[in-house]
């Protein structure tokens, strides 16, 4: 067996945990996105990943990429599925394009975790 980081206690060992680990991130992530603009619905079984669907809610809601940037900077340190950035690093893959205009973007946050976000596209009619 390989040495174990301290860190590594963060992270299921089990895929039936992972389900409970996405249970713990839903309380800051919710409020996160409202910062930006975006109310946030969890869609999905959380067994592989957590599917998240952000439709903008404000007139000032945040561009994608802001978005992201602000999870990234605010989940790493609190979230009880990510260690520190030091330790790894959260990955961004290219965005997906799915029906009716929603933008996907798949964080990688380790250990079989994904959070995939599916932004519904903001719109310039007021």
């Amino acid at each position: 067996m390989g040495v174990r980081h301290p860190w590594s206690e963060l992270f299921p060992h089990e895929k039936s945990e992972i389900r409970d680990y996405y249970v713990k991130l839903i309380p800051d992530l919710i409020p996160l996105c409202r910062q930006k603009g975006y109310a946030a619905a969890i869609h999905g079984s959380m067994t592989r990943d957590l599917d998240v669907v952000l439709v903008p809610w404000t007139y000032e809601a945040a561009a994608r990429t802001e978005v992201i940037s602000h999870l990234l900077n605010h989940l790493v340190a609190p979230c009880p599925i990510v260690a520190a950035q030091e330790h790894f690093e959260m990955l961004t893959f290219f965005p997906t394009y799915k029906p009716h205009g929603r933008i996907c973007h798949t964080l990688f946050c380790g250990y079989h975790l994904y959070l995939d976000l599916s932004f519904m596209p903001l719109s310039d009619l007021p």
